[in-house]
């Protein structure tokens, strides 16, 4: 999935690492992806003012320590989606959008951002 950071949104839509064309996307975006693969990975880019930098690094944190009182919820669910969820909920702490736009493909923007708080007008299907 992927979260597209673009004037104060956040975009949630599966898989960037294979997106060729991120330049198409407009100027000073932050794009949050994680590819799941054995051990996750989270990506992370952004193009500034023409400047665009990509930080990746493996999801290995126990999903226990950011989801709380809401990790109980979860019981059945795939520890790999647990700890994107996880993941997710610390991008959009760090962030702090005012809309959180999310891909069918996968729901975890969505469920990270309900998990903050966000009503429903701030959470929105992304559509191409």
């Amino acid at each position: 999935f992927l979260i597209l950071i673009q004037f104060n949104s956040l975009i949630c839509k599966f898989n960037f690492f294979n997106v060729c064309d991120f330049h198409s996307l407009g100027e000073d975006i932050q794009l949050i992806s994680v590819s799941l693969e054995k051990i996750p990975k989270g990506l992370v880019v952004s193009k500034m003012k023409g400047m665009e930098t990509r930080k990746e690094s493996e999801i290995i944190s126990d999903p226990r320590e950011t989801l709380g009182r809401f990790f109980h919820l979860f019981n059945g669910m795939a520890s790999v989606d647990k700890m994107v969820i996880a993941w997710v909920v610390r991008e959009l702490l760090d962030r702090s959008p005012e809309f959180v736009f999310y891909d069918e493909s996968m729901g975890h923007g969505k469920i990270g951002a309900k998990i903050l708080g966000y009503d429903a007008e701030s959470i929105r299907k992304y559509i191409d």
